[in-house]
Formats: C-alpha cells, sequence, structure tokens
C-alpha cells in the first residue's frame, strides 16, 4: 500500500490514508511507551554508575546488531570478510 502507486489499467491509487495515519501514531506511542518504561526500569533499579549501563546496553545491542549484519548483507560478508571496508583512513580516523 504505497500511497501514489500507478495501477494497471493507468490509474493513480491515492493509497489508504488512515491506515497510514494510524500506523505512524501507533509507531509514536508505543516508542514513547518503550522509552519511559525503560527509564523506570533502569532507575528502578540499584543505582549503577554510567559506564555499567553502557555496558548493560552494548551486552543487548551487540549481538542483535551482528545478527543483522548477517541477514542483511550475508553474501558480501561470505566474499569480503567483516573489514573489507576499512581501510588505513577509517582506522586512523576512529582511533
Amino acid at each position: 500500500m504505497v500511497a501514489g502507486t500507478t495501477a494497471a489499467a493507468g490509474v493513480v491509487s491515492q493509497g489508504d490514508w488512515t491506515l497510514g495515519l494510524s500506523a505512524s501514531a501507533l509507531s509514536g506511542l508505543s516508542s514513547a511507551y518503550a522509552g519511559v518504561y525503560f527509564e523506570k526500569y533502569v532507575k528502578g533499579k540499584m543505582s549503577s554508575t554510567l559506564w555499567i549501563r553502557n555496558l548493560q546496553l552494548g551486552i543487548y545491542g551487540l549481538p542483535l546488531s551482528i545478527a543483522y549484519m548477517y541477514v542483511k548483507d550475508h553474501a558480501n560478508l561470505r566474499r569480503g570478510g567483516i573489514m573489507q571496508v576499512c581501510t588505513h583512513i577509517v582506522h586512523c580516523t576512529t582511533a
């Protein structure tokens, strides 16, 4: 359901704007709820340092990012490896 797509008979379909508006509103509300819930969860636990909280987030984020990387670009990773675009300029910039 993409707005503005051309049908087979040459008639332009405008899509369902109520469905798009509803999906956008639901996405915004669920994102806001997740942010508030996460902040309550983090602040409700024993207080820890910023370093520990960053480590906790990294522990959850790293496996998800690696999985997404393999799902999205598996063929190129098999061919060129994970460091295929890292040149000496990249290493100097990030070091």
